[in-house]
């Protein structure tokens, strides 16, 4: 599909506020445009909503679901040379991914940790998103939480969502 004809496509429905791609978008347009597809049979993540963000991506974390995604490749993203991720000498990580040029002190949980996030001494992260260059303070703890880039949360806050209903937090957010 050309970029001009999805630029098109997306402006129109967001003038008409067609909101699901699928039903809105591509289904009445099947006799006016040439629609292709093929079957796929590996994993596949619908996110439509906060909660599809939420259990997507904590599938990353299977290592059978990260194999069928990934393979044996190397995964690369843009370049940002940081220095490896800082681990202090009380940090506890399990069953997480963490990304390049994070520092941390406290524990870490079935989460994922984007590059340059700082977690404090104390502090309790578990089946969380943490995105980048957020700062969480001492003694602080997260719960079920997507916590969008530039965010902070000072020490001594717990923050709780559940499984089937994560918190979010908004980006540049301070708590």
């Amino acid at each position: 599909m050309k970029l001009s004809l999805l630029q098109n496509i997306v402006m129109d429905s967001i003038s008409h506020n067609k909101v699901h791609f699928t039903r809105d978008v591509i289904s009445p347009n099947l006799e006016s445009m040439k629609i292709m597809g093929y079957e796929h049979k590996g994993f596949y993540a619908g996110i439509t909503s906060l909660q599809a963000y939420f259990d997507s991506n904590m599938s990353m974390l299977d290592e059978k679901i990260r194999h069928e995604v990934f393979g044996d490749r190397s995964v690369f993203t843009k370049i940002r040379d940081s220095a490896p991720t800082k681990y202090g000498n009380c940090a506890v990580v399990k069953n997480s991914l963490i990304a390049d040029g994070c520092e941390i002190y406290g524990e870490v949980e079935n989460s994922i940790i984007f590059r340059n996030v700082k977690i404090g001494r104390g502090a309790v992260i578990k089946n969380s998103i943490v995105m980048q260059n957020t700062v969480l303070g001492e003694n602080c703890s997260l719960n079920c939480i997507i916590a969008d880039k530039n965010v902070t949360v000072t020490g001594r806050k717990n923050l709780s969502g559940s499984e089937n209903h994560p918190f979010y937090i908004g980006k540049g957010i301070m708590i």
